[in-house]
């Protein structure tokens, strides 16, 4: 199986695809200079192939490429940063580290 991550500036979402297929997405808004990262969702068939990390890495990769700063709102994306935290971390301010639990 391909699957590939894309960004849809339009819908405000990261997109993953199994072929041609949506299968999962990362919401965001941006507030205040900062990158939100609202909601992450796989659809459940697909679960435990890692490919909810595939997503985020792609977001925050991007995100990181970009020089946002983000707000990890979704759960799953604050313990992907948490996990993370040699290639992430700086990508959230000290004060939402505390927020956040990171």
């Amino acid at each position: 199986m391909a699957f590939t991550v894309i960004l849809n500036e339009s819908k405000n979402q990261y997109q993953l695809f199994d072929e041609q297929t949506q299968i999962g997405i990362a919401d965001f808004h941006l507030e205040n200079q900062e990158m939100v990262l609202d909601h992450t969702v796989v659809e459940p068939k697909y679960g435990g192939q890692g490919l909810g990390e595939k997503l985020i890495f792609f977001a925050l990769d991007d995100l990181l490429a970009k020089n946002y700063q983000v707000v990890p709102q979704c759960s799953f994306v604050a313990k992907i940063i948490k996990k993370y935290p040699e290639k992430y971390l700086d990508l959230v301010s000290v004060e939402n580290r505390k927020l956040f639990g990171i």
